[in-house]
């Protein structure tokens, strides 16, 4: 309480009596510097001016109680009083604990009829207030570990280090005004055995220690969101039932010729795709995609290089998530209107619906049947 009482006035002295246990109800005593310019100034007829006193006596005193009510204050102002001696000009009376107004005004009150000018009754929430100023912040730190201006500092490198890590992604990846549909790895770097299957026990397919993913859009701040599965869809022309072929999931890249993740039946694949562009109407061919989002502080590096299995870009990221890498995910069927975009490239009236507001029925024919693909000419 000392140190913190430091600021509160400018001081001549600052006295820790109850160190020594004899402290007569008084743990504390200050002498406040007055400017003797301003007590020449100013006219002895006045001598009730705050300006015009002497170096004043403070006394401070203080209490580690759970609770303090009037009663105590009062005997802590009494006993402030013993002994005859003229009062302080001010008194300070502190405690770890709430003070009620009754509180307050009781102290107040009775050191104010003995000639005590200025009386503060500092509680838990004043006492909180001071140590949380700039210039109390090292006792802060010193007594409770904690520094604001630390962790403002820590704050400050924190979020330097995510922009430079949204930069990075921004490069590798695709800017804002990207909407096209790349494709990009994301592996956990702790697993070993990438990019042989066979090389990880246990490879789980739901959770993979690395996929194939795609990039489309920026959505969320400090996220980047990626479609983790993307289906052939058939939406009605009423927008009320769809349908989907999951079997198959077209996110990983065609022109990747060493595939060493998990990918369905090429055969069936491409029969969907052949009956997909061939038999379904153009106006109703849609895409399901599954969007998975990964908070920019799990991402631990971003390789735009690649290597001779996997092409760049890279995130490599932690995968601690109920989710794996991704913290959540969602759906969302999206319809090309004139179902001419290029492979997943996001065409410009191009239409998105609620799967939630859509019913899920058959559409597509089981099995898909083998069908050539028509003259484009």
């Amino acid at each position: 309480m000392r140190q913190l009482a430091y600021g509160f006035r400018d001081w001549i002295r600052l006295e820790p009596l109850g160190r020594s246990g004899a402290d007569d109800g008084v743990d504390i005593r200050g002498v406040e510097r007055v400017q003797a310019g301003r007590r020449d100034a100013v006219s002895s007829a006045d001598p009730d001016r705050d300006d015009v006193s002497e170096d004043r006596v403070w006394f401070i005193q203080c209490k580690r109680e759970k609770t303090f009510g009037p009663a105590k204050a009062r005997a802590v102002a009494s006993a402030a009083l013993t002994g005859g001696a003229e009062p302080p000009f001010g008194f300070v009376l502190a405690a770890p604990c709430d003070l009620s107004k009754r509180t307050r005004d009781a102290l107040t009150s009775d050191l104010r009829a003995a000639g005590v000018r200025q009386v503060f009754a500092w509680g838990r929430g004043d006492l909180e207030d001071m140590l949380f100023l700039p210039e109390n912040d090292h006792l802060l730190f010193a007594y409770f570990g904690i520094s604001l201006q630390v962790r403002r500092r820590s704050q400050v490198a924190e979020l330097r280090s995510r922009l430079a890590r949204k930069r990075e992604v921004y490069r590798a990846v695709g800017d804002r005004s990207h909407r096209g549909f790349k494709p990009v790895l994301v592996r956990d770097p702790t697993v070993e055995g990438y990019p042989f299957r066979e090389r990880v026990p246990d490879f789980d397919d739901e959770n993979p220690p690395w996929m194939w993913t795609a990039f489309r859009h920026h959505s969320n701040p400090d996220t980047l969101a990626l479609v983790i599965k993307r289906h052939h869809a058939w939406i009605s022309a009423d927008r009320t039932k769809f349908d989907v072929i999951d079997s198959c999931s077209h996110v990983m890249p065609h022109r990747n010729g060493f595939n060493k993740a998990a990918r369905g039946d090429p055969e069936l694949c491409d029969r969907v795709w052949r009956f997909f562009h061939n038999e379904v109407p153009e106006d109703e061919r849609g895409w399901l995609e599954v969007f998975g989002w990964i908070m920019l502080d799990d991402i631990l590096l971003v390789d735009d290089l690649g290597d001779a299995f996997h092409e760049p870009p890279h995130i490599l990221a932690t995968r601690d998530h109920t989710f794996g890498f991704f913290t959540h995910t969602r759906e969302f069927l999206r319809l090309d209107r004139h179902g001419k975009s290029t492979a997943g490239a996001l065409a410009p009236d191009e239409e998105h619906l609620d799967v939630d507001k859509l019913k899920r029925t058959r559409l597509f024919p089981d099995p898909i049947p083998d069908v050539q693909w028509k003259s484009r000419w």
